[in-house]
């Protein structure tokens, strides 16, 4: 379905910011981590709609620092994320494993 559309430029920002998102979470399961983490970027700086996705987009860009060892980066994403209040169980929990894994770390 991705493919289709063939200039991301003409979409509306709002569904720009959830096909870079989709694109991110791809490469993401694929381990492409720099193609991810730009997508997810992109997603973000467009805005998107709900907290949970920003959280999870967030979420995800802080497991890439991680696997990178940029733990800075890491922390400073988590913060960002966690001060969205997610309500979505699953994102909780991984922010929780994810500090968990980063005390570990320190």
């Amino acid at each position: 379905l991705l493919r289709q559309v063939w200039n991301p430029g003409w979409l509306l920002r709002s569904n720009r910011a959830y096909y870079y998102f989709t694109l991110g979470m791809l490469y993401l399961q694929h381990k492409k981590l720099e193609p991810a983490k730009t997508h997810l970027q992109q997603a973000i700086a467009l805005g998107l709609r709900k907290p949970n996705d920003h959280a999870l987009a967030l979420l995800n860009l802080a497991h890439i620092a991680f696997v990178l060892k940029d733990f800075v980066q890491t922390r400073q994403k988590l913060q960002e994320a966690q001060a969205l209040h997610p309500t979505d169980l699953m994102i909780k929990d991984n922010l929780q494993k994810m500090e968990a894994a980063l005390k570990q770390q320190n």
